[in-house]
């Protein structure tokens, strides 16, 4: 979030409650392979439905003073198969479909305590806070597998197609691909790795395309039975995926560099 829209007397930029049930099933037809479906409903309120937006004081900046966000229920549906196939192969795909639906009537409403904002409400066109997911974001995929080549040593690749709500428009729908090692030698020393590539399609009030890529590694040592101690070391870089939004949203490009440390005991 941009510095300018948090204050010290008011450091939070939103905040949301979500809720709502969840149903899982499945149903093993081989010793090792089962079919998995899954049903949710969930119900999500913002406290603020109107929020300050960097206005047209940003520089290249067509956002006005305030942007909408509304409150919407969403709701998913997957269904696939997950199973070990063979001795050193695991592997596990679904197919789904779900929607977000927004109630630009919260936006609307909220607007009417926050005076001369009513002039920024627009509900028409193709990219309002009144969007609902599409058809095309609405569908849902996921499929990883992996493979141990050797004992300890595991392989996995997957690919991920959902959606999520955002925090400064209406959705993002996206496109997740990863790669990751674990491995022990030993028993004692354990190495991880990953490298991920996501496109985020975000689309409401404002309407933008991102690339992420992120590069994560960490050890681990067993010093005693009950005494791990850890290191890890991650990147990661958000950048625009279009041509015209260096002037519009390259504040909100960043390169983020993360180390750690630390020690579980365990008895």
């Amino acid at each position: 979030v941009p510095i300018q829209l948090v204050t010290n007397d008011n450091p939070n930029y939103n905040n949301r409650v979500q809720y709502g049930p969840v149903v899982n099933g499945s149903w093993r037809f081989l010793p090792k392979t089962s079919l998995v479906s899954s049903f949710s409903y969930t119900f999500l309120r913002w406290d603020k439905n109107l929020v300050e937006a960097l206005g047209p004081e940003a520089e290249g900046s067509d956002i006005g003073a305030y942007v909408g966000k509304p409150d919407a229920d969403s709701w998913r549906f997957t269904t696939g198969v997950t199973g070990q196939f063979t001795p050193k192969l695991a592997a596990s795909a679904s197919v789904g479909f779900g929607q977000m639906m927004y109630d630009e009537q919260s936006v609307i409403d909220g607007a009417g305590s926050v005076p001369d904002s009513s002039t920024e409400l627009n509900t028409t066109g193709d990219e309002t806070f009144a969007t609902d997911t599409s058809i095309g974001d609405g569908l849902l995929f996921r499929a990883q597998a992996s493979y141990a080549p050797v004992r300890g040593h595991t392989f996995m690749g997957g690919y991920q197609k959902d959606f999520q709500d955002a925090i400064f428009t209406n959705y993002v729908a996206y496109h997740y691909f990863f790669l990751r090692y674990e491995g022990s030698i030993q028993n004692r020393l354990t190495l991880s790795g990953e490298l991920g590539y996501r496109i985020d399609n975000f689309h409401g009030e404002i309407s933008r395309d991102d690339q992420n890529v992120n590069i994560k590694g960490g050890v681990a040592y067993k010093i005693t039975p009950y005494l791990d101690a850890a290191a890890g070391l991650s990147w990661e870089q958000r950048a625009c995926l279009v041509d015209d939004c260096e002037g519009v949203f390259y504040s909100t490009q960043y390169d983020n560099l993360t180390a750690s440390l630390g020690a579980t005991f365990t008895y």
